[in-house]
């Protein structure tokens, strides 16, 4: 046996089809319990080696009984070689939604991790017209922290300029880098004018 993992959650196809051939990182989200099976010594006297450790993030580590623990059967063995590897997160920039003069929705949904946990996702916004490709650590580029692993999200952006575009993107990040969603844009309302009306008498003297 290879490994064992315990999920909280469903896996997607692309998801299944990313981690099947690679070691975890452990912190993946919905990880419950990762077994590695992989302590000890190859067909030796592992007497001492009765911890099955749990490679996740919430250690529910295992205790082996009923196994020998020397020779070659009842024992651990050598596995399969597999790399520690992942690939980037997959992540979606979308739609903008409720603009004001001042302010609007911005939104992404992080859709695969890789491989690996999503650390931290979000979005990076800033006026198109100083900078029209966002990036984390850009020049006049703000950024909007929204959490961890997979998911969709969202975030009512306040403080912003009337009538000006900006643009947007939605970001996420794992141990193998991060990945950004198409660059999106949008423009704030504009203030409406303000109409005074002036009520003028006039008298007539006969």
């Amino acid at each position: 046996m290879d490994d064992v993992r315990i999920w909280n959650k469903a896996l997607s196809a692309t998801e299944i089809t990313a981690r099947k051939d690679i070691e975890l990182f452990g912190n993946e989200d919905g990880l419950l319990a990762y077994y590695k099976f992989n302590q000890g010594t190859n067909n030796a006297n592992n007497a001492a080696e009765t911890t099955l450790t749990d490679n996740s993030t919430n250690t529910n580590n295992g205790i082996l009984t009923n196994f020998a623990l020397t020779g070659a059967t009842s024992n651990w063995a050598s596995g399969s070689t597999i790399s520690t590897s992942g690939v980037a997160p997959t992540i979606t920039t979308t739609a903008v939604a409720s603009i004001t003069t001042t302010g609007a929705t911005l939104a992404g949904n992080a859709s695969a991790d890789g491989g690996a946990g999503i650390t931290e996702r979000g979005i990076v916004y800033s006026v198109t017209a100083t900078n029209g490709n966002p990036l984390i650590g850009g020049a006049s580029v703000s950024k909007i922290l929204k959490g961890t692993g997979t998911g969709v999200f969202s975030d009512a952006v306040t403080g912003l300029s009337e009538s000006t575009q900006y643009s947007y993107k939605a970001y996420a990040t794992n141990a193998v880098g991060t990945t950004y969603g198409a660059v999106t844009t949008f423009t704030t309302s504009s203030v409406p004018p303000t109409v005074t009306t002036y009520h003028q008498q006039i008298t007539q003297q006969v």
